[in-house]
């Protein structure tokens, strides 16, 4: 795919992800007033982001709502027991499903939705609507009537707090806790790359709402003794190639170590040098075998999906059903990093080639540019005196004019003082010298357009596009027949017959008429 087409691809994803956000923030709402029942489901496994969109929603709810109704469906795992959290199991499936509202968080595939089977194939009724609102970027497997996916959020309640404050519900205390524990969770406690600005604003909403944030930075960062030891078992009984570092956490050895699950114990293997991906499986309860990837500079999410399951791009998940299938596993991670880190060195001496040319270009350009020093200086030298002109303000500039004007004036006189000296001859009628004195005194009081100008307004104007006709116009005055320019007015009747120079040509003899009358007097 060339370059063109690529950036044609993106703009129609974007374009086609603002339609279908722009369709559910207009929707969403009417659903809502319509329904007095919600479920909410969360997918098997579930994190802080997937367990704080679905109780944070609850609590937007049912305290925005109080007619309304809002029940979790699936089970936690015994997951963060310090916030408390109701499910809603017990449902009978014969419920009539058709007056409520289904919202599905964090995923998009039916095969890890908890309970689907029960609720939208098992049951008599089907619900109302189906509501997904997700971050993966992923092709649901199941219909839905309303649909918000956009991965530039680094969690899903973000999104929910986005809702929120677009329709400026209020977010209680309970509801800001949950969604805070969401994002500080998928982001990494805002480390992660997928956090954007837009993410601290949407956690400050939480906070100015009353979020117990001291309570979950505290519980995520604590550490038990056994937590240590079992992170030292792992750290010294891991696996590496040279890429990846993994370890297969089996029954036996969760017995050993007194662990229900693996759950949390792979960032144990985190950004350890060279090893750009790092993956923990461990036997569940069901016979599975859960893999957790993590990755930095590579993702993994093509990878979990490869094996079922899906994520982000630096931690993603999948089960498998046959340990065999983990040696597979390994090795399509150490090729998948290989290649990152191949392609990694390309760019970088793409890079470095690149930054080459681009000294070598500067040291050509100083080379050129010292062979003609004489010539810069000169130029420097042209540059300083065009600068006359630029100065801090209208007040020096203006007297740097008259200073140059009167010292110009000066000069003209004294030349012509000294052509009259050399011209005047003992056989020149009085006609003659009258004349010679008449062109002396034109000489003497002769100034530029501009200089008139800066006497007028004080201020600099682009004389260049007046130069053709205020020339033309001064040679018409000067060879003008004397009969018809015995006197000013005579002379501006001359300049409008003849149409010569305009308004503006009348005003520079208007000007001139006046210095000259200054200078007699």
């Amino acid at each position: 795919m060339i370059r063109g087409d690529i950036k044609e691809e993106a703009k129609r994803i974007v374009d086609k992800r603002n339609k279908e956000r722009d369709r559910f923030f207009k929707d969403f709402v009417h659903l809502v007033e319509k329904y007095d029942n919600f479920f909410v489901f969360i997918h098997c496994n579930p994190d802080g982001d997937c367990l704080g969109a679905a109780f944070g929603f609850k609590a937007i709810i049912e305290s925005n709502f109080l007619r309304k109704t809002v029940r979790v469906i699936g089970e936690d795992g015994g997951l963060f027991p310090w916030l408390e959290k109701k499910f809603d199991n017990l449902v009978n499936i014969s419920f009539d499903l058709s007056q409520s509202m289904a919202l599905i968080v964090d995923v998009g595939n039916r095969a890890r939705i908890q309970k689907f089977d029960k609720y939208f194939e098992q049951a008599k009724t089907k619900f109302g609507a189906i509501v997904k609102v997700d971050h993966h970027g992923v092709f649901s497997d199941f219909a839905v009537d309303l649909n918000w996916d956009d991965p530039t959020y680094s969690a899903t309640c973000e999104q929910i707090v986005q809702i929120v404050d677009y329709y400026g519900w209020m977010m209680n205390k309970e509801a800001a806790t949950f969604l805070y524990l969401g994002m500080c969770t998928d982001g990494g406690r805002f480390l992660y790359e997928s956090v954007l600005p837009r993410s601290l604003i949407l956690a400050a909403k939480t906070w100015r709402s009353g979020a117990q944030k001291d309570l979950i930075h505290d519980k995520l960062t604590y550490r038990t003794w056994d937590s240590i030891k079992v992170s030292n078992y792992l750290l010294n009984h891991c696996k590496k190639t040279d890429n990846v570092i993994w370890f297969y956490l089996t029954r036996d050895i969760q017995k050993k170590l007194g662990l229900s699950d693996g759950r949390g114990l792979v960032n144990t293997f985190s950004n350890i040098e060279d090893h750009w991906c790092w993956i923990l499986f461990s036997d569940t309860s069901e016979g599975m075998v859960k893999c957790d990837f993590r990755s930095r500079d590579v993702s993994v999410r093509d990878l979990a999906i490869k094996y079922g399951g899906g994520g982000h791009i630096n931690a993603a998940g999948a089960s498998i059903s046959d340990p065999k299938l983990i040696k597979n596993i390994i090795e399509d991670a150490d090729a998948m990093v290989r290649r990152a880190k191949n392609q990694k060195i390309i760019s970088e001496k793409q890079e470095s080639s690149s930054r080459f040319n681009e000294m070598k270009r500067k040291q050509e350009e100083d080379l050129y540019l010292s062979h003609y020093e004489e010539i810069l200086s000169s130029a420097k030298d042209f540059l300083d005196k065009k600068k006359l002109y630029d100065f801090d303000s209208l007040e020096s500039r203006n007297k740097r004019t008259l200073d140059l004007m009167e010292k110009e004036r000066k000069q003209r006189e004294k030349e012509a003082l000294k052509k009259q000296k050399s011209r005047i001859r003992r056989d020149d009628t009085p006609e003659d010298i009258k004349r010679m004195r008449e062109q002396q005194t034109y000489n003497e009081n002769k100034v530029t357009i501009e200089e008139l100008y800066f006497q007028k307004s004080h201020e600099k104007l682009e004389f260049d596009k007046y130069v053709p006709f205020i020339e033309e116009t001064i040679v018409n005055i000067l060879t003008a027949p004397p009969n018809e320019v015995k006197n000013p007015s005579e002379l501006k009747g001359y300049l409008k017959k003849n149409k010569v120079g305009g308004d503006l040509a009348i005003g520079v003899i208007d000007a001139l008429i006046a210095r000259v009358k200054l200078d007699g007097s």
